[in-house]
């Protein structure tokens, strides 16, 4: 590909860099933090108010007292003695009741404290998963029911501990696709894409940039296809599981092409070159997928009509360039910062 077309690819990529980040921050008033009784006794009242601190900041909850509403507050106690730590869970949000002991005489003194707040807050967030795993239990915990909003922050809160941070729906990715001019070229390509949408976020968008090159066969040798595009989408999402999410989209795709062809006898034939701009509406469907660290993967597919062609004349056959329809795939790897 020619010095001008990198030279190009480098500045809409710049492009996409620049406005893909959203410009409105995510509203923080959502379901709010679960609420979480701890009672921590036999620990020292040093090492208590440290287990304290760090649940805390583990499960981003507001610990509360007993003047909470019952139903949607998660109950917690640790009683430290003879060298172990009992850890006790009564969870109304899931009717779930756990236990659990932890030795704490094997870790270092200034540790302890700490050990046994990240054990807690395995527990917690143990019960809090139920929320996901089974969410219509065959039979209703006794007890009056907690209200939606506390459901809603203690589950947000279980896939933080095993996703990353739900709110996260601004993703970076490389991407390599694959796209087939219909009736013309296979173009393979590799490209970035910025991402919006998913989780609490229905409405999204995608805004890529793609470097492709193909080679269409003619009688008299075949021509080259080089392209630079940029494609912007509105996108409709749905969560489909835990870490998993379904979008479909509409938006367009246009871009610069490079036609060069080449003769089989160059004795013989005149081989020229043209070069200019094609566009056209298209279709989107994809998956993302959530995993750990805050890295996502996405599989895309893609369908389009050139409503702005870009085609050299061939001697003896059909056109050839960037027309008509198109449809495409790409596999993206990248990160939600």
């Amino acid at each position: 590909m020619s010095v001008g077309s990198a030279a190009t690819f480098g500045r809409i990529a710049g492009l996409v860099l620049l406005l893909g980040r959203p410009a409105l921050a995510q509203s923080g008033a959502g379901a709010g933090r679960p609420l979480v009784r701890l009672a921590v006794e036999g620990c020292g009242a040093e090492r208590g108010e440290e287990i304290r601190r760090i649940v805390r900041v583990e499960l981003h909850a507001n610990l509360v007292e007993d003047d909470a509403p019952r139903e949607n507050t998660t109950r917690v106690r640790v009683l430290c003695a003879d060298g172990r730590a009992e850890l006790a869970v009564d969870d109304p949000v899931t009717g779930k009741s756990l236990a659990r002991a932890v030795d704490i005489d094997a870790a270092a003194p200034n540790s302890r404290a700490r050990l046994v707040a990240l054990a807690v807050a395995e527990l917690v967030s143990a019960s809090w998963t139920e929320i996901d795993t089974n969410p219509r239990p065959a039979l209703r915990p006794a007890g009056p029911p907690p209200s939606p909003e506390a459901v809603i922050a203690a589950r947000d809160e279980a896939r933080t501990h095993m996703l990353g941070p739900p709110e996260r729906s601004f993703r970076l990715l490389g991407i390599i696709g694959a796209r087939a001019i219909l009736g013309e070229a296979w173009l393979l390509g590799a490209g970035l894409r910025a991402a919006y949408g998913g989780g609490p976020h229905i409405l999204g968008y995608h805004l890529d940039v793609s470097l492709e090159h193909g080679t269409e066969p003619v009688a008299l040798g075949d021509v080259a296809i080089d392209t630079a595009s940029i494609a912007a989408s509105l996108l409709v999402h749905r969560e489909l599981s835990q870490a998993l999410n379904g979008h479909l989209g509409v938006g367009a795709r246009a871009g610069y092409a490079w036609l060069s062809a080449r003769a089989s006898d160059p004795k013989a034939v005149l081989a020229g070159a043209v070069t200019g701009s094609w566009a056209g509406p298209l279709v989107s469907m994809g998956l993302v997928l959530r995993l750990p660290r805050a890295l996502r993967a996405e599989v895309t597919a893609e369908g389009g009509y050139a409503l702005l062609p870009l085609a050299g004349h061939v001697y003896g056959a059909s056109d050839v360039g960037v027309q008509g329809g198109w449809l495409g795939g790409a596999i993206g790897f990248g990160v939600a910062p």
